[in-house]
């Protein structure tokens, strides 16, 4: 959330940037260098596999035991472990500034359940891939539960998931497991669902993924405030993680106070 608010400034800037001395080093470390840097190392790791990160690092590590190195050493020992190119995915991640954003296209059958789902993909560099997880919820004794996941890299801008046909639309949620630096948004009966339900969710970064993209659509003006509103009167006084909590009420506070017309705030 830090990284994202500052990624959407005028003062926004790449991670990668040019170091002289260790007054510049300072001066860089920020919500973008510290926390993007560290959202896009996870997504690195995603995107070329756990097992060929780690086997890169090591050679990584060995080469350049000692020494000095740039950014482009340690690409190139990733690209040798995974046999990914990651010149492209460099520049679109490391080297622009900032968010993608991915939003779920859906249509359903009369049973409720998923015939089409597509993720369509806003970035500066839409062709560049992200390794995403799209969880799929639906009601289970009375809670939401993740009965589908599906991971993918979402490519260009728009992705079709045909894997998703068949199952349940009560919630779908992009970028679950948080594997990517983007933001997402929930269709309309989606956002229905965690209505009623989002506190139910058993993990609690997911459930802190669909408060962020509540956010975000609400701080990009698509959400009204007073919807983000009704969500947290509905699911706050609900949520089992304190944090997590205390990150809401910020939000409700701040959507009260900027983002809902005087006639409209609650005494």
């Amino acid at each position: 959330a830090w990284a994202y608010r500052q990624d959407q400034l005028p003062t926004t800037h790449p991670i990668v940037a040019t170091v002289d001395d260790l007054e510049a080093a300072r001066q860089n470390f920020d919500g973008i260098t510290y926390a993007k840097g560290a959202s896009v190392l996870k997504q690195l790791m995603a995107y070329v596999g756990e097992a060929e990160f780690f086997a890169g690092a090591r050679d990584y590590f060995a080469r350049h035991a000692y020494g000095n190195t740039e950014l482009a050493d340690l690409l190139d020992c990733l690209e040798r472990s995974s046999g990914r190119d990651l010149q492209a995915w460099s520049r679109a991640w490391l080297e622009t500034s900032g968010i993608s954003r991915l939003d779920p296209v859906l249509e359903t059958g009369l049973d409720g359940r998923i015939t089409r789902l597509a993720v369509t993909q806003t970035a500066t560099d839409p062709v560049t891939g992200a390794s995403v997880v799209i969880g799929l919820y639906e009601p289970v004794d009375g809670g939401l539960q993740r009965v589908r996941s599906i991971e993918t890299d979402i490519v260009g801008a728009r992705t079709e998931l045909a894997e998703a046909v068949g199952g349940p639309a009560a919630l779908v949620l992009v970028n679950d497991d948080d594997l990517s630096y983007a933001k997402v948004r929930l269709d309309a009966g989606s956002l229905a669902t965690v209505r009623e339900h989002l506190a139910t969710i058993p993990a609690s970064l997911s459930r802190a993924l669909v408060w962020s993209a509540l956010w975000n659509a609400t701080r990009d003006a698509e959400l009204p405030a007073s919807e983000y509103l009704d969500v947290a009167f509905h699911q706050a006084g609900r949520e089992p993680a304190a944090d997590l909590l205390d990150t809401v009420l910020g939000g409700v506070a701040t959507a009260i106070e900027n983002y809902l017309p005087t006639a409209q705030r609650p005494a």
